[in-house]
């Protein structure tokens, strides 16, 4: 589920320009992998970005007190391994999110710089 969070994350994320990785690559051709989700693990899936969607930030982790809220609320009792690979999938999401963040500003970076050296000559 942490892998699938994380392709996720990585491919159908928009970028500052509004395009996913996925679609960037399709325009070149370029592969991208599919998302497969365990059958056994798509509550889990949809649980999660149930969760997710209650993020006050989107680089903030998911807290204890909205997974309790939220299974309150929803009134799915959540069992302790679930919880466990709600915060896993939770992690998966932080560390890739902010990942992304830092590849598209580095993008952004390389773009900016190769524009003023355009403009230089």
């Amino acid at each position: 589920m942490c892998t699938a969070v994380r392709d996720h994350i990585r491919y159908d994320t928009p970028d500052h320009n509004g395009e996913t990785r996925r679609q960037r690559y399709a325009r070149v051709d370029e592969p991208s992998p599919h998302i497969v989700i365990p059958l056994a693990g798509s509550y889990l899936w949809e649980w999660f970005f149930d969760l997710s969607n209650m993020r006050q930030e989107a680089d903030k982790r998911i807290s204890v007190a909205d997974y309790d809220a939220w299974s309150r609320l929803t009134g799915r009792g959540m069992k302790p391994f679930e919880f466990k690979i709600l915060k896993a999938m939770d992690e998966a999401y932080i560390s890739s999110f902010r990942g992304e963040i830092r590849d598209n500003q580095a993008r952004i970076d390389r773009h900016n710089e190769a524009a003023a050296r355009m403009r230089g000559r």
